[in-house]
């Protein structure tokens, strides 16, 4: 990461950012837990280049998208693999060949917007007849548009986003949408963050079908001295109208929770222990009852570089 004074209040940026498993010393797409290589994509978070000056800033590559931004400064556990926050990658976490663009803060406000395309599309009607299998399922245009507004005043935060991702095929269309309303606030003897994130799935364009699924998550983090305690509770609900051979109709719902706490070693370095369940659903599924959670304890160290 770095910047370039070019004058006149003007800067030429850049950032690059990737995971690393010290499992196994691999690099590998964010939110992996097997290590395994992310296609040859070294900087697999973060691949920017970009201008900023008073206009704000604008930036060119591959990047996280604003609504998972949002709802990762409002998880109290920070989108770790142990969160009730399991919506907010709902279009999408990283994503590549994006048009981003930053609003300087006005009146405490600061809007953030981006826009990509993914042409995988075949062209021509020869070409698409010849394509093998995987070329074919890949054939579409792929679309995303995603924004926030956050409001900053001191120790309060409050932000609401949208986003949206499309698969344009010649047959249909498939698209996913994401709502997300979030806030917290320091209160100097603890801390609250909370959200509500809503993803609505249509498959395609042909069928009057969909799938919506919500979460409420509510986390708070007591510092005492050294020591952080971390509860956060989560509301889930899914509803789906969808047939066929990808049927998932019915309606599901349950509730998660994540306790821990985390012992800060040094500026940069912490010590923690977390327990919880998570992705709690529990009702039908294409006629059936289904029950589904996960349920985690873990222990590490943290080091920020």
């Amino acid at each position: 990461m770095g910047t370039e004074d070019l004058g006149g209040g003007l800067k030429a940026n850049f950032k690059f950012e990737m995971d690393l498993f010290p499992a196994n010393g691999r690099v590998g797409a964010s939110g992996a837990d097997t290590g395994t290589g992310a296609g040859g994509t070294s900087f697999n978070r973060t691949s920017l280049l970009g201008l900023s000056g008073g206009f704000g800033s604008i930036a060119l590559g591959r990047d996280y998208l604003p609504t998972f931004s949002l709802a990762t400064a409002t998880d109290v556990n920070k989108q770790s693999y142990l969160s009730t926050v399991g919506l907010a990658a709902g279009v999408g976490s990283t994503v590549d060949r994006q048009v981003i663009y930053t609003s300087p803060s006005i009146g405490g406000v600061v809007i953030k917007a981006s826009i990509g395309n993914n042409d995988a599309s075949i062209s021509g009607s020869n070409a698409a007849a010849g394509a093998t299998a995987a070329q074919a399922a890949a054939d579409n245009i792929g679309r995303n548009t995603n924004a926030t507004a956050i409001y900053s005043n001191g120790p309060l935060m409050v932000g609401v986003g949208f986003g949206s991702v499309e698969a344009v095929a010649t047959a249909a269309t498939a698209k996913t949408e994401m709502t997300l309303a979030a806030a917290s606030y320091d209160f100097g003897s603890f801390r609250l963050n909370g959200n509500y994130i809503t993803v609505k799935n249509t498959p395609s364009s042909l069928l009057a079908q969909d799938s919506t699924a919500t979460e409420t998550n509510l986390g708070v983090a007591v510092p005492f001295g050294a020591v952080t305690a971390i509860a956060q509770i989560g509301r889930n609900t899914f509803a789906s109208n969808i047939t066929g051979a990808a049927a998932s109709n019915g309606d599901r719902s349950g509730s998660d929770y994540v306790l821990g706490a985390e012992y800060t070693l040094s500026k940069r370095t912490l010590a923690y222990v977390k327990t919880g369940v998570t992705n709690k659903l529990e009702g039908t599924q294409a006629g059936a009852n289904v029950d589904t959670k996960r349920s985690v304890t873990s222990v590490g160290i943290l080091h920020t570089f």
